[in-house]
């Protein structure tokens, strides 16, 4: 509806004013003035000659014309210059009444017309276990798929492994040597090695499970490289599944390294001959460069060094022409900030290879883990960092969650861990799934009062009040924020809608009894609340948060 508001006052002011100027459509905290508000007047009085409360004015006497709007909303009206909508109480019942009846399909949208979406998140060298660096990313990334599927996506996951490299290259030279080192060996452990206590583990149980008789660092390092790089995914995986995090499709660096019964060449090499045969790339210094600044990078890119070995954006050129071969129409990709300079090369990459898929990159600000007012360190290598799955064991998968979800992906973010322990109305995450725990307990009562089996069949005359009217808004609001977080790629509105909807149902809670002796009113608001168990729940499901019935 939200939308459609928007879209019609655009028209009018166009009409009107010869302005194109999009109206925002808010949702005021506040139940007295209405359910909808714009500041669309507000703001073209800076540009015409009339006062914002004659320009609503206008915009009302036009847009009340309209018959979906007047069939929805029971008055328009403007108070100082702002315009003010309020659903009609048969708009709200029929609302109502299409949440129980769609249940969990209710917010589905067609938005994505079934478009096929790759999201790509979390994806990162498996060199050691997942940090809150990286949950911040992932928790965005798994959500924003739910929301999209939600609005009409046809989305798949992926996780991308960087299984090749420099970087593993020092991963296994770091086990390899803690390997030798607990065989007794007398043997340096450089700084550039990965330092942390997983190290210790994988070669542990190396040792154990595979270690014969191997002396020599180059003959284990040898050995313990398939080792490794299948202890560390494994790792990652239980981390993932632990934080309720599935993907679609596990995609590995070295698949675009492979040759296979129908190509002589492996895919990397395939791009790498047709950027050749295309003038894209020249030689210089004994490496081989794209001429990526013909695409408006600011320089040219190395594909293969000097010593032969190829670069990783060799590898993720041939990545994204292979996400083109199965036809997915548009790529999102999340990434920390720290990769901003990524985004013009891949880009430039893509045109060079006539690619049309289209690409987003989404950028992920830093987290910072507060504790006792100072800042943990995040290092890999010198070991110094906290896991994702640590600060899971600390404060739930729920919390943690939530937590990073509230803050939009592009600010920073300071996860305050002492506020996270609160098991109070403090904490969000509480405060929401208390919400629904009492929806539940209200429920259940109801069934045991033999109430529940009436609603919905018994017909009864009922008047809502500010209040109950405000909560259905709300409920009525959240196809708006599916179609928000999808259009915007931002879901902590989505957080916040859950946080909203638990507010107004605690404050309907604390205003209006709902089983008394009273049938009608019985009946009225036991609908209300079971359509807002349906909606709270599937705002948690869509974030990953679990909805307890009993706190």
């Amino acid at each position: 509806m939200k939308e459609y508001l928007s879209q019609k006052i655009y028209e009018i002011v166009k009409n009107l004013y010869k302005i194109e100027m999009f109206a925002d459509i808010e949702s005021p905290r506040e139940c007295s003035h209405g359910d909808y508000s714009s500041n669309v007047a507000m703001r073209l009085s800076r540009t015409t000659q009339k006062t914002a409360v004659d320009i609503a004015n206008e915009i009302i006497d036009e847009i009340k014309k309209d018959k979906k709007i007047s069939n929805s909303f029971s008055n328009v009206d403007q108070k100082n210059g702002f315009i003010n909508f309020k659903f009609s109480e048969k708009f709200l019942g029929d609302e109502l009444k299409k949440i129980l009846n769609q249940k969990f399909l209710y917010g589905n949208l067609k938005l994505g017309k079934k478009q096929k979406v790759q999201i790509e998140f979390g994806s990162a060298n498996p060199t050691g276990p997942l940090t809150i660096a990286h949950g911040r990313g992932i928790f965005f990334g798994d959500t924003l798929g739910n929301v999209l599927s939600k609005a009409g996506f046809n989305v798949q996951k992926e996780y991308y492994v960087n299984d090749a490299g420099k970087q593993i290259d020092i991963l296994v030279e770091s086990v390899a040597r803690k390997a030798l080192e607990l065989k007794g060996e007398k043997i340096d452990f450089p700084d550039y090695c990965y330092q942390g206590d997983y190290i210790r583990d994988v070669a542990k149980k190396f040792v154990i499970e595979e270690m014969i008789d191997i002396q020599e660092l180059e003959d284990v390092e040898k050995a313990v490289k398939e080792f490794t790089l299948v202890s560390m995914v494994d790792m990652i995986k239980k981390d993932l599944e632990f934080v309720n995090v599935k993907y679609d499709r596990w995609f590995y660096e070295s698949e675009l390294y492979n040759k296979s019964w129908y190509q002589r060449k492996n895919e990397v090499q395939q791009v790498l001959d047709q950027l050749d045969h295309d003038g894209m790339v020249y030689e210089k210094e004994g490496a081989l460069w794209f001429r990526s600044t013909n695409f408006g990078d600011d320089k040219d890119r190395v594909l293969v060094k000097n010593d032969g070995e190829k670069t990783y954006f060799a590898s993720d050129a041939a990545y994204f022409k292979n996400k083109e071969k199965r036809k997915f129409k548009r790529a999102i990709e999340v990434m920390g900030a720290d990769h901003h300079g990524y985004m013009p090369r891949i880009k430039a990459m893509i045109e060079a290879l006539g690619g049309k898929i289209e690409v987003e990159f989404i950028l992920v600000q830093i987290v910072r883990l507060i504790e006792g007012g100072k800042t943990r360190k995040v290092s890999k290598r010198a070991g110094e960092f906290m896991t994702l799955k640590e600060l899971v064991d600390d404060v739930g998968a729920d919390v943690a969650r939530f937590f990073f979800l509230m803050y939009s992906a592009n600010s920073h973010m300071d996860f305050d861990l002492d506020l996270a322990r609160e098991k109070s109305k403090k904490n969000p995450v509480f405060y929401v799934q208390y919400a629904f725990a009492r929806i539940c307990s209200i429920i259940k009562m109801a069934e045991e009062r033999g109430i529940i089996t009436q609603v919905g069949k018994k017909k009864c005359t009922y008047q809502y009040s500010d209040v109950e009217s405000h909560l259905i808004s709300r409920l009525i609001s959240f196809s708006d924020v599916i179609e928000e977080s999808a259009t915007k790629r931002n879901v902590s509105g989505l957080a916040q809608f859950a946080i909203d909807l638990a507010r107004d149902f605690h404050n309907f809670y604390e205003q209006c009894k709902v089983i008394s002796e009273d049938e009608n009113s019985t009946l009225a608001r036991l609908q209300l609340i079971l359509a807002v168990q349906i909606i709270l729940k599937e705002s948690l499901h869509l974030l990953g948060i679990s909805a307890p019935e009993k706190m």
